[in-house]
């Protein structure tokens, strides 16, 4: 409708035309576009804008969270580098003649990056004790952390703090954090974590920190992926010696690292009763080696180089969990078996005496068809005076053992009604073919038996006797004719005695030393055993089996030898100084019994001037196990007592001069507290003179291992000490601290006029004693001395 009007009027008389009126029609404002909502990263610039029609001219105004911002007239409102100040609503306002428009609100969020306003601290702390990190970062919310450690994600690090709990060596390092949010991110200054031993501590290993992976045989399949490893903790070491003969599964070759869980379900039962091993364990299990039957399996496990240099002498203490299995059978390195069949012996035996004549004859088929062996040896025959004897040479390769079994069949008999000598097994080295008397064996053999049947009617015959070396360790006395008591002699199960010979039977013989103990077992029964016996190993043995056979015409036939040499090594706890022999500690060996779950503390006995130790776990196996954990070296010497210290800030005090009083190494109370007395007064029975709490208040605030508290000096002259109390008690934290109240210096001349050149005498008072006190003439408006002197 707007535009130019005019108005034609007209009659008869003619025709008029109005003057030319024009119409206006103003339009009120209309916002048709506008910025919508918007985020900036701070000290980024932004620019709003409105567009809006109706009837020039527009006008515009700007606002922010309702105030109208000044100058903010434009169409567009630039926002340059922007400050989080800047985040707020701001609308614009629209006007004309014919009204105004006013926009929605433009939201607009300042986004603020990340910054680290606080770095993480570093810390020195103690195994098993819990640390906290942490970093404060500013920045808009939601602020991500992520913690590492050695450059390594750490788990659950992902909050501002990182909790370190029950620390070990392996926390040790360097820590950062880095932070972000949808504006940026920042990384952390390094802290460096330092994980100390306890006081008195020298190691602490439980194996925890080894990063385990999948077991790698296919036999070894029960397990969750964190399995085992072969690699030790930094240092220690993990060594096969040359006797170890390899497992079929290199999970159980040697002393290896598991998981006990995933040890148990691929190993078998009784594993998991070692409950005190947790987390890793270490592990030498023979039972589960996978190995040859009778493999023998030598390994050893040692720990770093450990600095024991301050260690009082005789204080250390090695502490483990143990898993012991006691072997479940002996390993036998050796073995010599001899039944006397065929056309002749084994080439390691020699036969001499009565028992080669009794072999001849068997091998020509001489004319004494008596003599014939037929299967067994006949050492002595029924002939006056014969000695025979079998020497068996080294047949173990020259093995030490100091374990064995021998068995065979023997036949004693077939002479008068009292029968005379007897037969012996010796076991040495440079053992004769023969001895005499034979039934007393080799007298410098390493262990002999003898089955000495000479029933003459006194000694100690007929009995069975054991030596070791020359040191008889065991008889046993039979029915005869001998000088014996019925009380020592062996008695059957029937309550009839036991005899050593017989006319028509044989009788199996069995002797057996292990696990320190030796059993002669002799017509069915035990008839020694368990006799306690201490043998030294033996080197390349050679076995003789001797007998003699006097006027009683006695027949001695064996046959049917087996013996069998077990491996005698033992497990080992050793410890070796500075690089010396090692020393055992602790002998686990066949005779130790199982014991799945204990706890060992053993002595190191560390010499005086010991700087280094080295603890090895030396593992000789056969059919058993042995596991490791939570190992500790610690002293147990009592650690001298830190005294607390106290001290006055002077020894004397002029009267009214404050003293303060300093306290050093307290327990760290609040209501640890200082008090002044005199010498002669006794805390407890006498009021202290002055008192404050470790705060220096009466109402105790926080508690203070270091410090000092300052006194009002209200004292009279006189002597007095400070002491240091424990907790609101009188029980003394430190030696008393001794001061004096004086009063103040004083000094005067003896007159106040004196002639030239007349001595002027100088009296002083109360001073502090020293000897570089000193006393100076001056003139009263200068301050250079005329003259002085101490």
């Amino acid at each position: 409708d707007s535009g130019v009007y005019h108005l034609v009027v007209s009659n008869s008389g003619g025709t008029a035309k109005s003057k030319i009126a024009e119409l206006v029609v103003v339009l009120p404002p209309e916002i048709t576009q506008l910025t919508e909502s918007l985020s900036v990263i701070e000290r980024d610039s932004v620019e709003l804008s409105v567009t809006a029609v109706g009837s020039e001219p527009l006008a515009y105004q700007w606002s922010k969270d309702g105030s109208e911002l000044e100058g903010a007239t434009a169409p567009t409102l630039p926002l340059v580098r922007v400050a989080p100040a800047a985040a707020g609503d701001y609308s614009v306002v629209a006007r004309n003649a014919a009204g105004q428009a006013e926009s929605n609100a433009i939201t607009v969020d300042v986004i603020e990056p990340v910054r680290i306003v606080k770095q993480p601290e570093g810390a020195n702390a103690t195994l098993e004790d819990t640390v906290t990190l942490r970093v404060v970062a500013e920045g808009t919310e939601p602020i991500n952390y992520f913690w590492l450690h050695n450059g390594r994600p750490v788990e659950g690090g992902r909050q501002s703090t990182l909790t370190l709990t029950e620390l070990e060596a392996e926390d040790s390092g360097e820590y950062i954090v880095m932070v972000s949010n949808i504006g940026g991110k920042a990384t952390s200054e390094t802290a460096y974590l330092a994980v100390e031993l306890p006081e008195g501590a020298y190691l602490v290993e439980d194996f925890d920190e080894l990063m385990l992976g999948p077991w790698d045989s296919d036999g070894e399949s029960i397990g969750d992926g964190t399995d085992w490893t072969a690699t030790p903790p930094a240092d220690w070491a993990t060594v096969r010696s040359a006797g170890h003969v390899p497992a079929t599964a290199a999970e159980f070759d040697g002393w290896t690292f598991v998981d006990p869980v995933s040890w148990h379900k691929t190993a078998g039962p009784a594993r998991d009763q070692f409950t005190k091993g947790s987390g890793v364990i270490a592990v030498a299990d023979s039972a589960h080696s996978g190995g040859e039957a009778d493999a023998k399996f030598s390994a050893t496990m040692a720990t770093p180089m450990i600095d024991i240099a301050d260690a009082q002498a005789g204080s250390l203490v090695l502490t483990y969990d143990s898993s012991w299995r006691e072997m479940q059978r002996k390993r036998v390195v050796a073995a010599f078996e001899e039944d006397f069949e065929g056309d002749d012996v084994n080439e390691l035996v020699t036969i001499a005496g009565s028992a080669a004549q009794a072999l001849q004859f068997m091998r020509t088929g001489g004319a004494w068809p008596w003599l014939k062996l037929f299967g067994i040896l006949k050492i002595t025959e029924a002939v006056y005076s014969q000695s025979g004897g079998m020497l068996i040479d080294d047949f173990s390769n020259g093995a030490a053992f100091n374990e064995f079994e021998i068995s065979f069949r023997l036949f004693m008999g077939m002479g008068t009604s009292r029968p005379a000598d007897g037969l012996s097994v010796s076991i040495g080295n440079d053992l004769p073919n023969l001895t005499y008397p034979a039934e007393e064996g080799v007298r410098d053999a390493a262990f002999r038996v003898c089955f000495d049947a000479w029933d003459s009617g006194g000694g100690e015959a007929p009995a069975i006797e054991i030596f070791n070396g020359k040191k008889s360790i065991a008889i046993q006395k039979f029915q005869g004719q001998s000088g014996a008591a019925d009380s020592e002699k062996f008695v059957k199960d029937d309550g009839e005695f036991l005899m050593m010979w017989h006319n028509s039977e044989w009788t199996d013989v069995n002797i057996r030393v292990a696990d320190g103990l030796v059993t002669v077992n002799f017509r069915g029964y035990d008839v020694i055993k368990n006799a306690p016996i201490d043998l030294s190993p033996i080197e390349a043995a050679q076995f003789l089996f001797a007998a003699r056979t006097g006027g009683a015409h006695q027949k001695h036939y064996i046959d049917d030898i087996k013996i069998r040499l077990f491996d005698s090594s033992s497990s080992r706890v050793t410890v070796a100084y500075d690089g010396g022999a090692p020393v055992t500690l602790l002998e686990l060996n066949s005779q130790t019994p199982t014991a799945y779950d204990e706890t060992v503390s053993l002595k190191l006995n560390n010499p005086v001037g010991a700087q280094t130790a080295v603890v090895a776990w030396d593992y000789q196996g056969h059919d058993n196990w042995w596991a490791v954990d939570n190992i500790t070296i610690i002293s147990d010497a009592e650690p001298e007592p830190t005294l607390a210290g106290l001290a006055t800030d002077k020894g004397r005090y002029v009267i009214g001069a404050p003293v303060t009083v300093s306290f050093s190494s307290g327990p760290g109370n609040p209501r640890d507290w200082v008090g002044i007395y005199r010498p002669d007064m006794t805390p407890g029975e006498q009021g202290s003179l002055a008192w404050v709490y470790v705060d220096g208040s009466i109402t105790a605030g926080d508690g203070l291992s270091d410090g000092s508290v300052t006194f009002a000096n209200k004292l009279p002259v006189g002597d007095y000490v400070a002491r240091f109390f424990r907790n609101d008690g009188y029980g003394q934290l430190a030696d008393a601290a001794a001061f004096t109240v004086v009063h103040p210096p004083g000094v005067a001349t003896g007159k106040l006029n004196y002639d030239p050149g007349e001595a002027i005498m100088v009296h002083f008072s109360n001073g502090s004693g020293n000897p570089g006190d000193w006393i100076s003439l001056m003139h009263p408006s200068e301050v250079g001395s005329l003259e002085w002197a101490y």
